[in-house]
């Protein structure tokens, strides 16, 4: 079944050109998503789909981030924050991390976000919140179990961490 959206034929020059990629991937439409992007890139518009994606993911917005994401990934676009952590702490894992929100996490996670970094990982981040799904979504990813801080025990943490692994097991 075709995608059929009115935001795929949408002048873009209104006066914010990136409103009917917003549009489509709340929709779900990542045909028409994908389209626009080409459009856009094309035009040599330069839409920041960075920061369309730091506000899907502080709108808990897990699957337009995910259209986002895929609709990108096919038009070899990189969504810089996603894959690269120029500035580790507010990377956007480390923000849905923080937010507690696994949906988004595991969409990240399933994009290639960068999962294992030095400064305050993800996965340090998750342990500390005591977000027992995300630990485990990272873990299962590949999330290595150290933290520049704490190089010298060569975990995370100790107690946290036990604390952490404890709660999983519990839960299953």
């Amino acid at each position: 079944m075709a995608e059929t959206d009115a935001s795929c034929d949408s002048d873009p020059s209104d006066a914010r050109e990136d409103l009917p990629l917003l549009s489509a991937v709340q929709k779900g439409h990542t045909e028409c998503a994908h389209k626009l992007i080409l459009s856009n890139m094309a035009e040599e518009r330069h839409w920041n789909l960075d920061s369309m994606a730091f506000n899907l993911i502080c709108d808990n917005d897990s699957g337009a981030l995910e259209c986002l994401l895929k609709a990108a990934a096919e038009a070899k676009v990189r969504i810089y924050d996603v894959y690269d952590a120029f500035d580790e702490e507010e990377s956007l894992l480390n923000i849905a991390v923080g937010n507690n929100d696994e949906k988004t996490v595991a969409v990240l996670v399933k994009y290639g976000a960068l999962i294992n970094y030095d400064i305050w990982n993800p996965l340090s981040k998750a342990v500390r919140g005591g977000f027992t799904e995300i630990v485990r979504i990272l873990l299962e990813a590949g999330a290595k179990t150290y933290c520049f801080e704490d190089r010298r025990v060569g975990l995370l943490p100790s107690a946290i961490f036990r604390q952490t692994l404890m709660k999983m097991r519990k839960t299953g």
